[in-house]
């Protein structure tokens, strides 16, 4: 977390990697929420104090991929532990199932650029099958469309880069105990950011007793500027200046 290294170092900050999952289908709903879970989690941690990283990918909301066997996984971990299983009569159902949320594959599927054969990454057939999602996630759609996740991450960057607050500014938890909502306000030379992400797909509260001026909102994962603290809308994100 970024008050552990306030005044002492400098945070890396970043929510995916070769090595993990897509995080909109892990920590998010890559269906019923998909742009929604995608910005919510984007803003919560881009905004914390230190250097931003965004994996391939993640800019466009690309998501786990559909494994339908195990021979489909190229990791070889998941291959030797296939075979321990087989041989010990296990369940490879349960096997299958663990890695189709958890493992570093469906991370490293080619990027999806268009909605051209192979996802516009070749044209030839890749190292590692394309996501079929490739003809409506993907670069060229995305940078079309207004309301996309890539132009809302291009606009994140831009308010990231716009304030000094999000670089020099303190790092305050709001309401820590909040199992939905990371709440964070950030601080520079008497200016205030309140950074709210509801990082479920329930409605949800925070707690918090200041008033709130509508007209101060930055940035906010939904079409209306409405904001009710104790109805926040599932994987609703807001930066609001206090």
């Amino acid at each position: 977390m970024a008050k552990k290294l306030e005044d002492v170092g400098w945070n890396a900050l970043f929510i995916e990697n070769h090595d993990q999952p897509r995080r909109v289908s892990t920590w998010g709903d890559d269906e019923k929420f998909w742009y929604e879970s995608a910005t919510s989690h984007a803003v919560v941690y881009f905004l914390q104090q230190g250097t931003p990283f965004i994996y391939q990918g993640q800019e466009i909301g690309m998501t786990n991929y559909p494994f339908e066997s195990v021979e489909t996984f190229n990791d070889i971990a998941v291959v030797n532990e296939y075979n321990i299983v087989k041989n010990q009569g296990g369940d490879l159902t349960e096997l299958l199932n663990k890695h189709k949320m958890e493992n570093r594959d469906n991370s490293r599927t080619p990027m999806q650029w268009t909605n051209a054969t192979n996802g516009g990454f070749s044209e030839h057939e890749p190292w590692f099958p394309v996501n079929p999602n490739y003809t409506e996630i993907n670069v060229s759609s995305q940078q079309q469309d207004s309301d996309s996740i890539l132009n809302f991450y291009k606009y994140l960057i831009q308010v990231k880069k716009s304030h000094a607050i999000f670089t020099y500014g303190t790092f305050n938890l709001i309401d820590a105990e909040n199992e939905s909502v990371f709440a964070y306000i950030r601080e520079l030379d008497g200016k205030r950011v309140l950074v709210i992400g509801n990082l479920t797909d329930k409605t949800a509260s925070l707690e918090f007793n200041e008033i709130i001026n509508e007209s101060n909102i930055e940035l906010h994962n939904y079409k209306d500027n409405k904001l009710n603290l104790d109805a926040l809308r599932p994987f609703e994100a807001f930066v609001i200046g206090l």
